[in-house]
């Protein structure tokens, strides 16, 4: 088939075409729907050495505090605070914790269903965080090298951060026209 042979078999049956679009298009509606709205907080911690000499330590180690920050030994105290009954695996899911290129800070973002929910977590999961690095950072002949400050504390967020429903439908739409026209073609082949 050339180029006019597809134009000729979109314009035979552009019904199907279009159902399928329209139905790619409803069928993302529905999803949305369906789907609860997420929200994000982000939590914002400082790490700064605690004594002079220690800023090339602080810039080494900053680098694998992420972990620590969705760690059980972060993540088990703030459940208990929060009262929350879900599976550790599944609270989680719901944090993650990132080191910005070159900075000494620690970003913690929390999801929730409930924007105080994530503002709560983000800022459970810093505070404990500061506590827990600081602790595992001390030396038995003195204080931890590197002192931590929540300097960014998590607000409620006030719109949602997901599902971002301009991606939903317009997945919807090229999703349903793309099958829409293949379907098109193959109607075409066969009635020919």
């Amino acid at each position: 088939m050339e180029f006019k042979d597809y134009l000729a078999a979109l314009r035979r049956h552009w019904l199907s075409w279009v159902a399928t679009t329209l139905l790619g298009v409803a069928i993302a509606a529905q999803i949305l729907q369906l789907s609860a709205p997420t929200y994000e907080a982000r939590a914002q911690v400082f790490v700064a050495s605690s004594s002079t000499g220690t800023s090339q330590f602080v810039s080494q180690r900053v680098k694998s505090y992420p972990d620590i920050a969705v760690s059980r030994a972060v993540l088990g105290p703030v459940m208990d605070r929060l009262s929350i009954e879900a599976p550790f695996a599944e609270v989680r899911q719901h944090i993650t914790a990132s080191n910005p290129v070159d900075t000494s800070q620690i970003v913690i973002t929390a999801t929730s269903d409930y924007p105080a929910q994530a503002a709560d977590l983000a800022n459970a999961v810093a505070e404990e965080f500061a506590q827990v690095v600081e602790a595992l950072e001390r030396t038995e002949s003195g204080p931890s090298p590197v002192s931590l400050t929540v300097t960014d504390p998590a607000t409620e967020p006030t719109s949602p951060s997901g599902p971002s429903s301009l991606y939903v439908m317009g997945l919807g739409f090229v999703v349903g026209l793309l099958f829409g026209i293949a379907l098109a073609i193959a109607r075409s082949r066969m009635s020919t």
